[in-house]
């Protein structure tokens, strides 16, 4: 047992005085702090972060909570909520997974991307994305000049380990993948690998979700052909429509995943498409935002209000929304603010 305990360090001292006295003592001593310590370590888990079941849950009941808050709070993306919630099913209830899991979230701004990430994190982890076990790099934030690459890459590859170390059950989010510099990513190939260890380290167990805009404009017109073409959204498109657009698009375009060896080498496990907003799940985000602010529901003018300040695309159609969801809470903000404070 690794000794980090002042309480250990006392206990040894007395031990080493009198082992020449009374050895049965001294062992029955022994026996006693140790059973004491390991009470007293396991209550500190009760009440602080520790890698065990409490804070790092793998009952199938945090994958159906999970399942349904993205039922409740994200619209529009059933091909997302069907893909995530068997891979990471079929992940945390494995003993023994063959490599960590990899997810490939793509599409455009506002679409779900980062919420999907949060609820996620919030539920596999008891802290949530306040875990110490849950890293998150932001590419404008940690990799802001493209000359650094390899510095970032091996910068990447340090957190990574020292978060694998504390715990296997560990989750690393990419943000802004499009914004980071070629290169870093391949960082990561050892650990997402078939490996059974890295570095004397067991990656198997954790998460990785790769989160960008690469490949959304090609996502946005195949949604946009389909929709022409007469296929309903929730009920016949079908993530085969889309992977391989995505896959090329994230390939293809700069970025983080620009000729990437993980792509080539099918190290990521599932690219899962996040498809534009169309204005009734916009106005389901305006109605959820209201509920926040204690309205038991949308004011009836509100809706069409907001919609009218927003931009929707092609210009022929005005189909989805060119921001998602991701101006809403700002402009129901405004909304009731404003209703506040002008006086006729």
């Amino acid at each position: 047992m690794e000794i980090r305990s002042p309480l250990w360090i006392f206990i040894l001292s007395c031990l080493g005085t009198s082992w020449a006295i009374e050895p049965l003592s001294v062992a029955v001593t022994a026996g006693a702090a140790s059973a004491i310590w390991g009470y007293f370590d396991g209550s500190l888990c009760r009440v602080m972060e520790c890698c065990d079941q409490r804070s790092t849950p793998t009952d199938a009941k945090n994958i159906s909570a999970l399942e349904n808050e993205l039922s409740t709070y994200v619209y529009g993306q059933h091909l997302m909520q069907d893909i995530v919630i068997r891979a990471l099913r079929g992940h945390m209830e494995s003993p023994d997974p063959s490599k960590a899991l990899v997810l490939s979230f793509h599409g455009s701004t506002g679409c779900g991307k980062s919420y999907v990430s949060e609820f996620i994190a919030r539920s596999l982890f008891a802290y949530g994305m306040k875990s110490k076990f849950v890293k998150k790099f932001v590419a404008g934030v940690e990799f802001p000049d493209p000359t650094m690459a390899a510095v970032y890459k091996m910068k990447v590859q340090d957190k990574v380990r020292a978060v694998v170390k504390m715990c296997e059950r560990a989750l690393f989010i990419f943000e802004d993948v499009h914004l980071m510099p070629s290169g870093i990513l391949d960082g990561i190939l050892p650990f997402i690998d078939h490996h059974t260890e890295v570095d004397g380290l067991d990656f198997r167990k954790s998460i990785f979700i790769l989160l960008s805009n690469l490949g959304g404009t090609a996502i946005n017109r195949k949604t946009l052909e389909l929709w022409s073409a007469g296929r309903q959204r929730e009920d016949v498109i079908k993530l085969k429509d889309f992977e391989s657009v995505i896959r090329q698009g994230a390939f293809n375009e700069a970025g983080g995943l620009y000729n990437s060896v993980a792509i080539k080498t099918s190290l990521i496990d599932h690219y899962i498409p996040f498809l534009p907003l169309e204005e009734k799940h916009v106005v389901k985000c305006i109605d959820n935002e209201f509920k926040k602010l204690g309205y038991p529901s949308a004011p009836e003018d509100a809706a069409k209000n907001i919609l009218g300040d927003m931009t929707f695309m092609p210009p022929e159609v005005e189909l989805y929304s060119t921001s998602g969801c991701k101006r809403v809470a700002s402009k129901v903000s405004a909304y009731v603010h404003g209703k506040k404070f002008v006086v006729f």
